[in-house]
């Protein structure tokens, strides 16, 4: 099993608000600090039982007249952790679920 995992999304929705959902899912549904940056936000869980943490980014670039280019990204926190359970692929697939869910109930 793969030490990362991403997946690229569209959303009908300004860079802007791409950005505040992202951080708000992060803070809210990962329950961890969010790191605004320049064209992303990011943040870091923290260990478990199977895992030594991962850190979650997503990254956006207009689209165009189609919204917002996402990039959504987990990886191990240590370089070292040569197996992730599955772990980075679901905090992707939550993390996409959740901001999609957040950019909708906004529209």
């Amino acid at each position: 099993m793969a030490r990362q995992y991403s997946t690229a999304v569209t959303f009908a929705a300004s860079p802007d608000a791409v950005l505040a959902a992202a951080a708000d899912v992060i803070e809210r549904d990962f329950q961890v600090r969010a790191s605004p940056g320049p064209g992303g936000v990011s943040g870091s869980t923290g260990m478990s039982l199977l895992s030594w943490g991962e850190n979650l980014s997503v990254t956006v670039d207009s689209a165009g007249p189609q919204g917002t280019s996402v990039t959504v990204r987990s990886a191990s926190a240590i370089p070292f952790q040569f197996v992730d359970y599955g772990r980075n692929r679901r905090n992707v697939e939550r993390l996409a679920g959740q901001l999609s869910g957040r950019l909708a109930s906004r529209s």
